[in-house]
């Protein structure tokens, strides 16, 4: 009995020490991690001015013709390459409308219809590869990639279940990052409320469309109850991609930003938002 009652003993205190350890590594890791205090800085507000960043402004009109007619500049969205600007709207099925840097119309880039090269709703984002030039015009079913001469080239038959790329960026040698927002699941809790839930994921694909690699970020749960007459909302935010000085970054929908590395791709934090 005295050898059992030490051996318990032992194995306590062993698990008591790697307790220790563990949090001590984790606390050491969590101080590592800046922290942005929101609060703190909403309170400590300053202006920021232009002139800090920029010594001349330049107002480019552009070309007002029928062709290249924005529809919703509302909600439209733009991509600058090679000192040209390409305009497009995820409300409208307009093509994208591609101007010079000295706001003169270009030409429209994709064409709406059935066929394999031809887009058939919305256009959801556009790409540009840095690197070859080529332009990725995303609607949810396929992905249609124009060469640098804005001439069709391929189409891309995106492998992924739940396809959803509300924000995609290209990444390196050919290789193109997405956020995936998949179809919403059951969760259930106590007292027989159900809840669903929505799980965000960066999906990296090569210019052929195949998946290479997917990174879970997080799940975003949905209120929800068995009465059919209450409508769903939000009870946190979602995860967002962002691409800034040839960066990507990810604000993640727990309470972490995120720097996306490219060799190899893996999620590197940056900062804690408190």
């Amino acid at each position: 009995i005295q050898s059992a009652i030490r051996f318990l003993a032992f194995l306590i205190l062993a698990f008591l020490f790697l307790e220790c350890r563990s949090t001590s590594n984790q606390s050491n890791n969590h101080k590592a991690i800046p922290i942005i205090d929101i609060g703190k800085q909403a309170d400590n507000r300053e202006i920021e001015y232009l002139s800090k960043y920029s010594t001349n402004i330049d107002y480019i009109p552009l070309e007002t013709c029928q062709e290249g007619m924005i529809a919703d500049a509302l909600y439209t969205k733009m991509r600058i390459h090679d000192n040209k600007f390409y305009f497009f709207s995820p409300t409208s099925d307009t093509p994208i409308l591609c101007f010079d840097c000295n706001g003169k119309f270009v030409k429209e880039i994709g064409v709406k219809g059935r066929s394999n090269n031809e887009y058939i709703g919305n256009i959801w984002n556009v790409i540009i590869n840095t690197d070859n030039s080529d332009i990725t015009l995303i609607e949810k079913s396929k992905w249609l990639v124009y060469d640098s001469t804005h001439s069709y080239k391929q189409t891309l038959q995106i492998n992924h279940n739940n396809l959803n790329p509300t924000e995609a960026y290209y990444l390196r040698n050919n290789q193109y990052v997405y956020l995936n927002r998949g179809n919403e699941k059951e969760f259930y809790f106590n007292k027989g409320r159900i809840n669903n839930i929505i799980e965000d994921k960066l999906i990296i694909i090569d210019s052929s469309g195949n998946n290479l690699q997917t990174i879970g970020i997080g799940y975003q749960f949905i209120a929800n109850t068995t009465d059919a007459n209450t409508i769903s909302s939000p009870s946190i935010i979602q995860s967002h991609l962002f691409s800034t000085d040839d960066k990507i970054t990810i604000v993640s929908n727990n309470d972490t930003i995120y720097e996306l590395t490219s060799t190899p791709v893996l999620l590197k934090p940056k900062y804690k938002l408190n």
